[in-house]
């Protein structure tokens, strides 16, 4: 799973720099019940484009790549431009119990 997320992170700070010329960006991660969410936000109104593959462009799948490794994600237009958010569904082999967190806590 954290494989998928630095791939989605990484993509959509490329992006960033790539189609919305470098500008400012902010990123938030945190873990609300069973989802680990991410949120990368950039200075452009401009919204992404879910392209057809094309496997002769050296580029334009990012979004793809990005829809594959998510559960979900969406845009959320800004006043600054917009955000980026993303979500994952974190294994509940991830997630210890309460009874594991106390046995860590007091062995």
């Amino acid at each position: 799973m954290s494989d998928d997320v630095c791939i989605v992170l990484t993509e959509a700070l490329s992006n960033v720099h790539k189609h919305a010329g470098g500008g400012f960006s902010d990123i938030a991660l945190w873990c609300s019940g069973a989802y680990l969410w991410t949120m990368v936000s950039d200075s452009s109104h401009d919204m992404p484009v879910l392209k057809d593959p094309d496997l002769t462009m050296s580029s334009g799948r990012g979004m793809r790549l990005i829809e594959a490794l998510t559960d979900n994600w969406l845009v959320i237009p800004s006043h600054a431009g917009k955000w980026l958010v993303c979500w994952f569904a974190v294994p509940s082999t991830v997630m210890p119990t309460a009874a594991e967190e106390l046995e860590q806590c007091y062995p």
